[in-house]
């Protein structure tokens, strides 16, 4: 799974994708980390957030890696954290869609409604609350 620059993907999100790209249960990842189904689960559903050491022992298992850029926000151009905060809701959204969706139907497909709410994201419109699904 390989992350463009800008995008900001939620951690729940990469791990449960770099699972499922090895064709693992999570009983298997937990497994292969020497820790539990349950703390695996808790990862994937944000309950709980791995350390970055932790984190590149899940993605190593998966037999990917992990690349982590560290900048100083301050120095970059005007607006971008906000830009970052709207990708970051669109990519959340975006990743509760998908587990709404393999819910109801047994595949990730995107749900009616999430274009709207990142056009509404985009133009201002805080859907923060809002639900998408």
């Amino acid at each position: 799974m390989e992350i463009q620059e800008q995008e900001l993907v939620p951690v729940p999100y990469i791990i449960k994708m770099a699972r499922k790209k090895a064709g693992l249960t999570q009983k298997e990842l937990a497994a292969r980390l020497e820790t539990t189904d349950t703390v695996i689960s808790a990862y994937e559903n944000g309950h709980t957030n791995p350390t970055v050491g932790m984190l590149q022992r899940i993605v190593n298992s998966c037999g990917m890696h992990l690349k982590v850029d560290i900048c100083d926000t301050s120095l970059d151009e005007p607006g971008l954290l906000e830009r970052q905060a709207k990708t970051r809701r669109i990519m959340r959204l975006r990743a509760e869609a998908h587990a709404e969706a393999e819910r109801l139907h047994g595949k990730p497909r995107v749900m009616p409604g999430f274009q709207e709410a990142v056009l509404d994201i985009l133009a201002g419109r805080d859907r923060e609350s809002t639900r998408v699904l």
